[in-house]
C-alpha cells in the first residue's frame, strides 16, 4: 500500500485500510516475540502488542523527523564539536 511513512500518516488521518496495512507489516515481529512467551500469555500479549502499536502511531510526531541531510549535518556537528578527534596508530 505504500511506504511506512505514508501508512503512518494516512493512519494518523484514521484511514483504516493503512492502520490495517501497520499492523500487518509489524506481524511477524509481533509473532516472533510471543513465540518467546508461554502459549497461555500468547494471545493476551498480543492484543497488548497491537495497542501500543496503535498507541505508538497516535503518539508519532512526523512533522519532527528529520530528512536525511539534517541527519547527516547533525552526526558531523557531533563529531566536529570540541576537541579534534586524534586517531590512533595502528602500530602503536
Amino acid at each position: 500500500m505504500g511506504n511506512l511513512y505514508q501508512l503512518l500518516t494516512l493512519a494518523q488521518k484514521r484511514d483504516k485500510a493503512a492502520l490495517i496495512s501497520l499492523l500487518q507489516q509489524f506481524e511477524p515481529k509481533v509473532h516472533q516475540s510471543l513465540r518467546r512467551t508461554t502459549r497461555q500469555n500468547r494471545d493476551d500479549l498480543k492484543q497488548v502488542l497491537h495497542l501500543k502499536l496503535l498507541e505508538a502511531v497516535s503518539q508519532f510526531q512526523t512533522g519532527n523527523t528529520p530528512g536525511f541531510f539534517d541527519y547527516i549535518h547533525h552526526v558531523h556537528d557531533r563529531h566536529t564539536v570540541g576537541e579534534p578527534h586524534k586517531e590512533k596508530s595502528v602500530l602503536a
